[in-house]
């Protein structure tokens, strides 16, 4: 689980970080003319839509969208904190914003609810979880195959944000739980 976690972090910082790539593609001119309209938009875009998809209210951003969004930004500044903490004047500041980081951390998982979320995962292997996964799919068909092609036309044109709310509404349909 401590392994995973670190990947997860790992993933995520690198898509803070996402921004400074190269954006040279061997791809057509159309193709090259819907990645410049969409330039600003990151995976970490995919991941903040995911997260609203999530929701009960994808209008507007709640409290675990806010939460991760204080997290990342949290990190940001860890990352700076980093680069000037060969000076011993910074020791302090850093081990400070390693700890608002781990404070951010923790919000993010109770506001996201990830207890039930994981809980809910845990059944989901069983085969009563199956049934129950099963039924509840069969009832939103329609609604998933709008979904579906939303997200695979979002990702097609590199709508990362929309994409990421749509697959943000597909998995809270498959696991059953919504975030506020």
């Amino acid at each position: 689980m401590k392994v995973a976690l670190l990947a997860f972090l790992i993933i995520l910082v690198a898509a803070v970080n996402a921004r400074s790539f190269n954006t040279y593609s061997r791809t057509s001119p159309l193709l090259s003319k819907i990645s410049q309209l969409n330039a600003e938009q990151t995976p970490f875009d995919f991941y903040r839509g995911f997260i609203l998809g999530w929701q009960t209210q994808q209008s507007q951003p709640g409290q675990c969208y806010n939460d991760n969004g204080a997290f990342f930004s949290s990190l940001n500044d860890t990352w700076t904190t980093f680069k000037r903490a060969y000076r011993p004047d910074t020791w302090f500041n850093f081990l400070d914003r390693i700890r608002i980081n781990i404070d951010n951390f923790a919000k993010s998982l109770q506001s996201c609810q990830m207890h039930s979320i994981l809980t809910k995962m845990e059944r989901i292997v069983t085969s009563e979880g199956i049934l129950e996964v099963s039924a509840r799919l069969i009832s939103q068909i329609v609604f998933l195959q709008n979904n579906i092609q939303v997200f695979m036309d979002s990702l097609a044109t590199g709508e990362y944000r929309t994409a990421g709310i749509e697959g943000g509404k597909f998995l809270s349909a498959i696991i059953g739980v919504t975030v506020n």
